[in-house]
């Protein structure tokens, strides 16, 4: 459910934390007329652009770091322009930029440079975590005819990432004439003028072929086919083309198309430039690609589609759909040709379609994989596989078509139709910076009443999570940790923490620097030994020691004992590694233990559940108080002090109810309890200990043969059988 909700956030509004519905192109307008004064008091300092950076939204898309930018237009480029932080340390902030699923604006004043043709962003920082998801980047001219920029990325800069880059490149993907915004009153018809320019400068990318228009709208889709201007065949050159896309709503991409006609029927298409004719808006978008009906090359493909970049719409991403199908059967009878057409179905439309072959190959391996660029289609829900069969394939198929609709009239679900013709199952990922991909496996053919071609098709089944962390080859050496924590407590705390790191391999104790807060942070460290990837801290109060400073006068809390930590940065001081706990907010007393799950990149961070604790107690003689410590697949809550407040506990032949909130500990699989006691003399005899897990409603049994004595003080239960539990 993470995975599925991670990715259809992608399309959410970028501000709608902040309640606002404007759009980034319009807040980046904004920012744009503040500098205008600026720019006509003093012209001779030549152009100042409004740098937006849209920060993407992943697991730890965030950075605390400053980048820098450098602007590259067909006249000049600039220098190295730095985005920087408002403040010098993020741990005492409460407005940082480059928060996940944010936009923040900067202004850098440069010679004017032009139509801009790429940037190149980046930071120069090392370290796993350190870096930043980029979603995009609008450039913004500020003068009164100006140009807005937009440079899509949708990559990690993150040296522990992917391919480890902290600078990319990134080329321009369109410009909007912000003069061009349309009055309140006007709105478009559907109506568009496209000048398409054609070709290379060396000559080659003319066209024989007819062209197909795909407009999708906010409220569906239309198609223009075969146009054709005889100017298509010359390279360079431009056609000037006009289409009607009726009633579609407001036009969000478009996608260009190659019918296959002539002895040339490939096309390279450099740019398209689009006015509507009802609101008058214009806009540039580069393509810069190859329309290839057919060739030897791998992934061909015979459409190109772009977004429609324009004011108070979020533009959709260019998106590399890569993935793998696997061959059902070797037999191909009845079909006429080996290859075949994919196509692939999201929530805001689909591809366009594109050859895929079916051979098997000679190393018998029965997945063949496939590559198309289209605009976002939103989420995947499935693909269409288009083939052509003779007249005894087509009868058996209008059959499976028969067989198809009595299910779905009936309401069947589940069942596979025609799941062992020609391919069974299909994954699919946006992205290697994706962190899922999209697994296919259940098997359609046309409805009945659906007229044209033969397809399979095969829609969704599930989402798999997948890393995104760089490779072993790509990954720079480690070297041995050193964990340096910073907190920010507020100034009435009075308690010490105790910190443990807990990851994959152990657990492992943090060492404060100084019990003296300086400028409201404490630190620890530990540099002992490697224990591997953090998961969690475990923070809990050392009862027995004081920090050395003064609470604040007339504080709430100055009379009492008490610990409140803001915020957190934990940082492997040797390699760079970085992850940030912000807005904690966590107010700790004497008796307190809470957990906080770590977020890395590519790893959604653990769920904290509450486990419910039922102890069973027979014979109970003395005073004492008993801790507990759940230990499961991954990883143990520590040792918690059981506390009902207002209820006696441990009473003979009754029932003691505790709650206990950590990290998840996966299956719990061992308990270990604990007593304290200063008495000679007292016996507890723990019956029966039962666990239920607050996030899945399972429950688990644990039994301790022994009474609990002053010589035995600690016992450890193993997980009963189900059939022991019951």
């Amino acid at each position: 459910q993470q995975i599925i909700e991670s990715a259809s956030a992608q399309h959410s509004a970028i501000d709608e934390e902040d309640g606002s519905n404007k759009s980034e192109q319009a807040v980046a307008a904004e920012s744009q007329d503040e500098s205008n004064t600026e720019m006509e008091q003093d012209g001779e300092k030549g152009m100042t652009y409004t740098v937006s950076v849209i920060t993407g939204n992943r697991w730890a898309a965030d950075s605390d770091k400053d980048l820098y930018i450098i602007l590259y237009g067909d006249s000049d480029k600039s220098d190295k322009c730095p985005l920087r932080q408002d403040y010098i340390n993020w741990l005492q902030t409460n407005e940082p930029k480059f928060r996940q699923n944010r936009m923040d604006s900067f202004h850098i004043e440069t010679t004017e440079l032009g139509t801009l043709q790429k940037i190149i962003v980046g930071h120069e920082f090392v370290g796993y975590g350190a870096g930043i998801f980029i979603e995009r980047v609008l450039v913004t001219e500020n003068i009164a005819d100006g140009r807005q920029f937009l440079f899509e990325c949708g990559k990690w800069l993150d040296s522990g990432q992917v391919d480890g880059k902290i600078e990319r490149m990134i080329k321009t993907t369109a410009f909007y004439y912000i003069s061009s915004i349309p009055e309140d009153n006007t709105s478009s018809k559907g109506r568009w003028e496209l000048i398409l320019h054609t070709g290379k400068k060396d000559g080659t990318g003319g066209t024989t072929s007819n062209l197909n228009i795909v407009g999708y709208g906010t409220q569906g889709s239309s198609i223009t086919t075969r146009i054709y201007d005889s100017n298509f065949a010359t390279a360079p050159s431009t056609s000037l083309v006009q289409v009607d896309f009726g009633d579609i709503g407001d036009l969000l991409k478009i996608r260009i198309e190659v019918d296959g006609s002539g002895v040339s029927p490939d096309y390279f298409l450099n740019k398209v430039e689009l006015r509507d004719l009802d609101t008058e808006e214009r806009m540039v978008c580069f393509v810069g690609k190859w329309l290839r009906w057919k060739g030897n090359e791998k992934h061909v493909q015979p459409y190109r589609e772009f977004p429609v970049f324009r004011a108070a719409f979020e533009p959709l991403n260019i998106i590399t759909y890569e993935g793998k199908m696997r061959l059902a059967s070797v037999d191909r009878r009845h079909l006429l040709e080996e290859d075949g057409q994919l196509q692939i179905f999201g929530e805001i439309g689909e591809t366009g379609r594109f050859p895929v072959s079916l051979q098997f190959k000679p190393d018998q391996k029965t997945e063949i994989g496939f590559k198309t660029e289209a605009a976002s289609i939103g989420r995947i829900h499935g693909v269409r596989l288009f083939v052509t069969s003779d007249e005894i394939g087509e009868q058996l198929y209008e059959g499976l078509c028969v067989l198809q609709a009595i299910y779905d009239r009936r309401g069947v679900v589940g069942i596979n139709i025609a799941s062992n013709w020609l391919i069974d199952r299909v994954l699919i990922r946006e992205s290697p910076h994706a962190p899922y991909r999209f697994v296919l496996k259940h098997s359609r053919v046309k409805p009945i009443e659906e007229d044209g071609e033969l397809f399979k098709e095969i829609v969704l089944s599930e989402m798999e999570g997948l890393p995104t962390k760089v490779g072993k080859k790509k990954a720079r050496k480690r070297e041995k940790p050193q964990y340096i924590l910073s907190m920010v407590i507020a100034d009435h705390s009075t308690l010490i923490p105790n910190v443990t790191l807990c990851a994959e391999q152990a657990c492992a104790q943090m060492s404060i620097i100084d019990k003296t807060p300086v400028n409201g942070i404490i630190s620890f460290q530990h540099k002992e030994q490697d224990v591997g990837l953090i998961l969690k801290l475990r923070i809990e109060v050392d009862s027995a020691q004081r920090l050395l400073h003064v609470p604040a006068e007339g504080s709430v809390h100055a009379d009492e004992e008490v610990l409140e930590i803001r915020r957190m940065c934990l940082v492997d001081t040797a390699n760079g590694d970085e992850l940030r706990f912000a807005n904690i907010n966590a107010v700790f007393t004497s008796s307190s233990v809470r957990e906080f799950a770590a977020v890395w990149p590519d790893i959604p961070p653990l769920a904290v559940i509450r486990y419910q604790i039922t102890i069973t107690s027979g014979e109970c003689v003395g005073n004492f108080e008993v801790l507990i410590k759940l230990k499961g697949s991954r990883g143990d809550t520590g040792l918690r002090k059981l506390v009902n407040n207002g209820t006696p506990q441990f009473q003979p032949n009754t029932n003691s109810i505790f709650d206990i909130e950590a990290v998840t500990i996966g299956d719990p699989q061992m308990v270990e309890l604990v007593l304290q006691n200063d008495e000679d003399n007292f016996v507890w005899k723990c019956e029966q200990l039962h666990v239920l897990d607050g996030e899945t409603s399972l429950y688990y049994i644990f039994h301790f043969e022994k009474p609990f004595v002053r010589a035995l003080k600690a016992q450890c239960s193993n997980v009963c059988p189900f059939t022991s539990a019951l």
